[in-house]
């Protein structure tokens, strides 16, 4: 049986240290998040220093607006996410 999965190699904060940057804050920051979703750019988002219910909602509520948009949102560590936008 061949193994057709294509595995992606674990990315660091230093793989992406030449993307822009979002330090959310609180949930209102979620609609600012969508703009940049929009821009289909690759971004990072932070959620460092924000308590574990409110970085959870935020990171929630930008998988549902990656998915819409067609992108991918991958963990790069434990408070970092990338953001990426659909392949065409």
């Amino acid at each position: 049986m061949e193994d057709n999965l294509d595995w992606e190699e674990p990315l660091t904060l230093e793989d992406v240290a030449d993307l822009p940057r979002y330090q959310a804050e609180s949930f209102s920051d979620a609609p600012e998040l969508i703009q940049w979703v929009r821009k289909e750019e690759p971004f990072v988002l932070s959620v460092e220093d924000m308590p574990s219910e409110i970085s959870r909602r935020i990171v929630d509520f930008l998988c549902g607006a990656v998915f819409l948009a067609g992108g991918r949102i991958r963990r790069l560590t434990m408070d970092h996410f990338l953001i990426t936008p659909p392949e065409d």
